[in-house]
């Protein structure tokens, strides 16, 4: 249904129209766009992509999407990074690029009015997870209120003013499913950390053949 709407769309917005017209048309448009992100997400959530989960180095993996998001944040907002060497994990690149690029955007939109907003990503390992490897991205935003916190991962919650809530439920899905976790603190004194907990490729599990190499 939406494919035909897009198509009676753009044949309508290519005719000569009066100024309502032309006004009506492009809010046609433009929920339509919200219509369809709406959609793709929804989708997302409730029949995530299979997984194609291989063995690789997460520190050379999160450069990249760091990178691309860097480019795209306005001035003066800083993108920090301290990725340290980790054990080779376990799981979906392309669902791990999602799950990052989710993330930034989340920090970003929470600390959008503020100054001196600062984003910072860090690699490692973490003590109490001793089969899993760490991503964690930090923000000085705002923080986020106690009462909010146990709801972050419930679908359709959100305290945006744009957005359905079903970004984070996604992003704990697909970490669920692939063996991950993430959990979130968050202090009114405006720091939050998200921590992804990614399954490391050990000995004797997938990933690794029976001399110890990686495939």
């Amino acid at each position: 249904p939406l494919a035909s709407m897009t198509g009676a769309w753009h044949m309508l917005s290519e005719q000569s129209l009066e100024p309502d017209q032309s006004r009506l048309i492009g809010i046609i448009g433009r929920e339509m766009e919200r219509l369809a992100k709406l959609t793709n997400d929804f989708l997302s959530f409730a029949r995530p992509a299979r997984a194609n989960p291989r063995v690789f180095d997460l520190k050379s993996v999160v450069a990249d999407p760091l990178k691309v998001f860097g480019h795209s944040l306005k001035a003066g907002v800083p993108l920090n990074s301290r990725l340290e060497a980790t054990p080779p994990i376990f799981f979906d690149q392309d669902q791990l690029s999602q799950i990052i690029w989710n993330l930034l955007s989340n920090a970003l939109e929470a600390g959008r009015k503020q100054n001196g907003l600062e984003i910072s990503v860090e690699t490692g390992l973490d003590p109490a997870w001793p089969d899993h490897v760490a991503l964690r991205v930090h923000d000085n935003g705002p923080g986020i209120p106690n009462e909010n916190i146990p709801k972050l991962f419930e679908p359709f919650f959100t305290t945006k003013t744009t957005g359905n809530g079903l970004g984070l439920p996604t992003v704990s899905r697909i970490l669920h499913e692939g063996d991950g976790h993430i959990t979130v603190n968050s202090s009114h004194k405006g720091l939050t950390t998200f921590t992804v907990l990614l399954p490391k490729a050990t000995a004797g599990g997938a990933g690794l053949d029976l001399n110890g190499g990686i495939f």
